[in-house]
């Protein structure tokens, strides 16, 4: 299951999305004919269930408010009252925000559970894995100065460093730039990357799914490097204090100021020269 707009999903997805939510981010037990009229409710109106749970997430619930217009027979009051929410965050472009941070974690929240009861033995079908140990490792190969290029003219060959924790690497400009986006998309993968603080590096073989995503932390730290070389990572705080954070492992986060449109421009600043 792939994060993306809800009107973007099939009518199966939608539905296996919502009764997620039903089930698992219901803070209410639950009748059989309250589940029986919950079902009913996705089949017809997915869209309309999902914009109740958009407008009820600022106070900390998602179908819980649904639940009480069933139980106060006042269903179609209560939809009439989520338009015109939804209307006024449309018109201050609340919308788009708010139903991303929503999906982001229904989907998070339905993945892990699959993965963790074994529902699906096949986690492909679950999620396209993006960030993997093998994909990291070929990324970094591709990216990385060959050695007819470390002799050859600096002209010819633009380079740019990227720092890691436990080494440095120097990778050829214009194919690290021609795999940007896939760096991108890895490095959204990484758990709690997008902290303000960021992640400890020992942390980072667990995916945002809370899977490990590999036991080698030699891979993660080419993750790091390629990450830093793009400018798309960074480290929270210089080497020097490293030192004073838990088991010495620094901090790593998702720099906040990097800009997908000027990535080359950025990368281009930082060329090594020989």
């Amino acid at each position: 299951m792939e994060l993306k707009k809800f009107n973007e999903y099939t009518e199966e997805e939608k539905e296996t999305l919502l009764l997620h939510v039903w089930n698992y981010r219901n803070h209410l037990l639950t009748t059989d004919k309250e589940n029986e009229m919950f079902e009913e409710l996705i089949k017809h109106n997915s869209q309309d269930v999902f914009d109740s749970i958009i407008t009820s997430f600022s106070s900390g619930n998602t179908v819980e408010n649904l639940i009480f217009a069933m139980r106060s027979g006042t269903l179609a009051e209560y939809f009439d009252n989520v338009k015109d929410q939804k209307q006024d965050m449309d018109f201050s472009n609340e919308t788009e925000v708010i139903e991303r941070e929503v999906l982001r974690i229904i989907v998070k929240s339905y993945i892990k559970r699959c993965v963790k009861s074994g529902v699906e033995s096949n986690t492909d079908k679950i999620h396209k894995w993006l960030l993997t140990e093998e994909r990291v490792c070929d990324i970094f190969d591709i990216c990385r100065l060959q050695e007819a290029e470390i002799s050859g003219p600096a002209e010819l060959y633009p380079t740019v460093t990227g720092e890691g924790v436990n080494s440095n690497c120097d990778f050829n400009l214009t194919r690290l730039g021609e795999n940007i986006e896939a760096i991108s998309d890895m490095v959204g993968e990484l758990h709690e990357i997008d902290f303000v603080l960021g992640e400890q590096f020992n942390n980072l073989n667990k995916d945002r799914f809370e899977r490990i995503w590999t036991t080698d932390y030699d891979v993660v730290d080419k993750l790091v490097q390629l990450g830093t070389a793009t400018g798309i990572l960074e480290f929270y705080l210089p080497r020097e204090n490293w030192s004073k954070l838990p088991g010495g492992f620094p901090l790593i986060n998702r720099n906040p100021a990097w800009n997908k449109e000027n990535d080359l421009v950025k990368i281009g600043r930082q060329k090594v020269k020989k």
